[in-house]
């Protein structure tokens, strides 16, 4: 594989994302800071107010990592879609480090999403089995086979709903919304604050959806198979997600408690068409940096599925 990025690049391009709007101390806010020496090659300041010191790396992905030369590798990793043990050979690290430098990634990622939608907004709802893979205390229940998609909508609270959403110029969300049947509240809260009256919505026939169209004043077209060649239809969110269950389903089963952090790693992949370069690289290194983030290997593994 080629190293295109370094180790140098991360730090000057994390550097320069965090600098734009001013360089300040991340625990107060305040701007008197001064140099404080180097740790791992990495410029240290302190604040001269609450005399904390900090670097660009405090509270990203990347804070007190050992391995910070390693990180670019393994984005690239991310990105062509290598296993953890396909991964954890090339950068001579263990796979189990690399499943939670991946979560402490799209962590951040899921918060990136659209600001609005535009005109005809797309919406599409596919349900998964609730699942506690990983963990050791698992509830009682019949054993079935890992990594299952329900074919319609869940019947019950053992599926979870994510609810994807796409617009005619290309903005997409995807969001873990619910267990069991999606309903005008759970939809609001998912997609309310980026949709308004000027949007057109098109969904499947289900009522909650025309209730929710309703209520928001909004132009609402309910799809059925025989209307997906009219100008209204569904057709680019069901190729979305048609893909996205495809691309899912080689994990065989996601903990459901992480399944929202890999439907944003999706959307990227998505986004970026699955194009591994520099500047994709990059900006994933850029995205993931840009949102606070305390996640530690012991909290990220004693996380609860919360909705």
């Amino acid at each position: 594989m080629d190293n295109l990025i370094t180790a140098e690049d991360v730090v000057s391009v994390i550097t320069e994302a965090k600098c734009k709007t001013g360089c300040f101390c991340p625990y107060c806010r305040c701007e008197m800071i001064i140099k404080y020496g180097k740790y791992n090659g990495i410029q240290r300041y302190r604040c001269k107010k609450c005399k904390k010191t900090f670097s660009a790396m405090s509270f990203t992905p990347m804070n007190k990592t050992h391995y910070i030369k390693k990180w670019p590798l393994f984005i690239e990793c991310m990105i062509l879609g290598y296993s953890l043990r396909k991964s954890a050979k090339i950068l001579g690290v263990t796979w189990v480090t690399l499943f939670y430098w991946r979560h402490k990634i799209l962590n951040n990622l899921k918060h990136k999403n659209v600001k609005s939608f535009k005109k005809i907004v797309e919406i599409h709802d596919i349900y998964f089995a609730y699942s506690e893979k990983g963990s050791r205390e698992i509830a009682k229940r019949k054993p079935r086979k890992r990594g299952y998609i329900h074919k319609s909508f869940g019947k019950d609270d053992s599926s979870v709903c994510v609810i994807n959403v796409k617009d005619s110029e290309g903005g997409t969300l995807s969001k873990v919304t619910c267990l069991g049947i999606v309903n005008k509240r759970k939809i609001e809260k998912v997609i309310g604050k980026y949709i308004d009256k000027g949007n057109i919505l098109c969904t499947r026939e289900w009522r909650e959806y025309k209730n929710f169209a309703r209520i928001r004043g909004m132009k609402y077209y309910p799809i059925s198979n025989k209307d997906m060649n009219s100008l209204y239809n569904i057709k680019r969110i069901k190729k979305y997600t048609n893909k996205l269950k495809v691309w899912i389903s080689r994990f065989c089963g996601v903990a459901s408690k992480y399944l929202d952090n890999y439907l944003a790693w999706y959307k990227l992949l998505d986004y970026i068409k699955f194009i591994c370069n520099k500047k994709n690289i990059t900006n994933m290194i850029i995205d993931s940096c840009s949102y606070v983030e305390n996640d530690t290997f012991e909290s990220l593994r004693r996380s609860k599925f919360v909705i």
